[in-house]
C-alpha cells in the first residue's frame, strides 16, 4: 500500500509539473505571436501627418516625411491612400486631427496596451 501511495504522489507531482510547464509554454507562444503581430502592424501601417493647402489636404508619412496622398476631404484621402497602398493601413496623427473636426478619434494606444488587447483577443478566440 505504501508503494502505491508513493506512486500516486509521484504521479501527481509529475502531472502538476507538466501542466505548469504546458501553461508556461502556451504563454511564451502567445507572447511571441503577439510581438509578431505588432511588428506586422508597424510594417503595414503608415502614420500620416497632414497639412492643408488650397482646397486640398496633403498627407505625408510621419516616419519618413515622404508624400503619401492628397484629397479634398477624409473620404477622398482614404480612397487615394487605398489606390496607392492597397495592402497597407494608415492613421492620421494627433497633430493633424484638427484638419478633420468631424472625425471621431481616440488616443494612440501604447505598445503595452496593444499587447494587452491582443492577449484578450487571443484568450477569447481560444475559448
Amino acid at each position: 500500500m505504501g508503494e502505491f501511495l508513493v506512486l500516486v504522489i509521484a504521479g501527481m507531482v509529475i502531472g502538476a509539473f507538466l501542466v505548469r510547464r504546458s501553461a508556461i509554454t502556451r504563454k511564451a507562444n502567445a507572447d511571441t505571436m503577439i510581438d509578431s503581430a505588432l511588428d506586422l502592424y508597424r510594417k503595414m501601417t503608415i502614420p500620416l501627418d497632414c497639412e492643408k493647402g488650397d482646397n486640398m489636404i496633403y498627407c505625408y508619412n510621419s516616419d519618413t516625411s515622404d508624400f503619401v496622398c492628397q484629397g479634398a476631404d477624409i473620404e477622398e484621402i482614404k480612397t487615394n491612400f487605398k489606390a496607392r497602398f492597397p495592402d497597407h493601413g494608415s492613421y492620421i496623427t494627433h497633430e493633424s486631427l484638427h484638419l478633420f473636426p468631424s472625425a471621431k478619434y481616440e488616443t494612440d494606444p501604447t505598445d503595452a496596451e496593444l499587447k494587452q488587447r491582443l492577449k484578450e483577443m487571443h484568450k477569447s478566440d481560444a475559448t
